[in-house]
């Protein structure tokens, strides 16, 4: 555990850590320059397709995952000669993406500030100087006519050097809109800080999936990864799992690939800020709790109805999930009952989500563990007349029932997954649709199959906080 001591110490000596990277920036330029590499500087910052880098500074990880196709991104501080390797044996590795079709985008300038709340740490002093002040590469190479549900592999390659590789480097493809599959994925939130807690929470993550042989379909993140500090905050401290598993976020950072249209399932939307994807007979929304967005008849609202319904009338899916990045009930670090924000998502969002059926949402935004019992029109003030169920859903148990396929209003579990790194916080009072309130560290897994999901929250330790399960169709 670091101390008090560690903290103070890391701030005090922050002033001379930047001053220590701006010198080496300064070197790295110079013997750039000797070299006879071109400035990054005089790159267009359109999209372009060239040669790019020297070193990694984020490593390869996979987005954006589609039955057909995935997107496989890193970042880049020099030019390299950049060679994609990928194939379903580790060992023999035919296909290639080569510098021509791998996109390259200028990222904008280093910005040496910290997001609110974030202090630097030694780990994220030491990372500092890997970094410098100019604009950095953002590669995405675009790999199309994959096979459905797929296990692939790939390597990063500079000409024939390798940069990055390996049997950890694997992504699966999705399978087929509508196809009955088991979906296991963890979800998280409210983690950026890059501090122990952090640490702790993905080490036991990764440890969950080795130890229980339980290899993850994709990762949700509750919360906005925001671009300023996203490689200390998120890429690199979570590198081991993006490597070979999908995350999907709330208004993501520009390193994050967003389908846009459609092309992971859904409904374009034509905006980063909101989306959709399909696993099989899972959809899931990925929504903004931007002002803007949260507005009457705006024009995330009227994509999310029209969404949902598709989803419904298309009849391949069995299960509606949605991703905020703001609780609209919570009594954590975020008190719903006075908040602006959750009262406009009660207001305006959560509606819509009923009334398309929704089962499950999970929130970040506030620094707790939360889960409610089955909820439905619990638009103002909260209470538990609004709760269909008051259960705990115990899988041993009183598990909570809904009539199989998608129907409005038949009641939708809020789970707030605040607890992923941040510092923690209560009220005094619990909120009065929350069955469980914790404030410990960790993560949740939600596992799906036939016609059952069942979440199981765990804490940095592995010692379990929570768990429900929802079952329809069987009385």
């Amino acid at each position: 555990m670091s101390s008090c001591g560690d903290f103070h110490n890391a701030r005090e000596a922050a002033p001379y850590a930047l001053g220590a990277c701006l010198v080496a920036a300064a070197v790295l330029l110079a013997l750039a320059e000797a070299a006879g590499i071109e400035d990054a500087a005089g790159l267009s910052p359109e999209p372009h397709r060239a040669e790019p880098y020297l070193e990694t500074l984020i490593e390869p990880f996979v987005q954006q995952a589609a039955p057909d196709s995935i997107v496989v991104c890193w970042k880049t501080l020099g030019r390299i000669r950049p060679i994609l390797r990928y194939g379903t044996d580790p060992r023999l590795l035919e296909a290639v993406v080569s510098a021509a079709d791998i996109v390259i985008t200028k990222d904008s300038p280093f910005d040496w500030s910290f997001p609110p709340g974030v202090f630097p740490t030694r780990a994220m002093l030491r990372n500092m100087a890997t970094a410098a002040p100019a604009s950095d590469l953002v590669c995405r190479a675009h790999i199309k006519g994959l096979k459905p549900a797929t296990q692939y592999f790939y390597a990063l390659y500079d000409g024939e050097r390798l940069v990055a590789g390996g049997e950890e480097h694997c992504f699966r493809t999705s399978p087929m809109p509508g196809a009955a599959v088991s979906v296991r994925f963890a979800i998280l939130g409210n983690a950026t800080t890059a501090g122990l807690a952090q640490a702790e929470v993905h080490a036991q993550l990764c440890r969950y999936v080795r130890v229980q042989k339980a290899p993850l379909n994709f990762l949700l993140y509750a919360g906005e990864v925001v671009a300023r500090g996203a490689e200390y905050t998120f890429f690199r401290p979570y590198a081991e799992i993006l490597r070979q598993t999908v995350c999907w976020a709330n208004g993501p950072a520009q390193l994050f690939s967003v389908p846009t249209q459609g092309e992971a399932g859904g409904v374009p939307s034509g905006s980063r800020e909101y989306y959709a994807f399909a696993y099989g007979r899972v959809h899931v929304v990925c929504l903004s709790a931007a002002e803007a967005n949260l507005a009457p008849e705006s024009k995330m609202l009227t994509w999310l109805k029209t969404d949902l319904e598709q989803a419904r009338v298309a009849g391949k899916t069995d299960w509606l999930i949605a991703l905020l990045p703001h609780p609209p009930y919570s009594k954590g670090t975020v008190d719903s009952d006075s908040d602006k924000r959750s009262a406009a998502l009660r207001q305006q969002v959560v509606p819509i989500l009923e009334e398309g059926g929704t089962d499950l949402v999970f929130c970040g935004g506030s620094a707790i563990y939360e889960r409610s019992g089955l909820v439905c029109g619990a638009f103002g003030a909260a209470s538990v007349q609004h709760l269909l169920d008051a259960g705990d859903g115990d899988p041993a148990g009183a598990v909570y029932r809904k009539d199989a396929g998608l129907h409005p209003n038949q009641g939708t579990v809020y789970l707030v997954i605040g607890n992923g790194g941040a510092p923690l916080g209560k009220a005094a009072s619990r909120h009065p649709l929350m069955r469980k309130a914790v404030t410990a560290h960790g993560f949740g897994i939600v596992c799906i199959e036939d016609n059952a999901i069942t979440v199981t929250a765990l804490d940095k330790d592995g010692r379990m906080l929570d768990t429900f399960r929802i079952v329809k169709g069987v009385k």
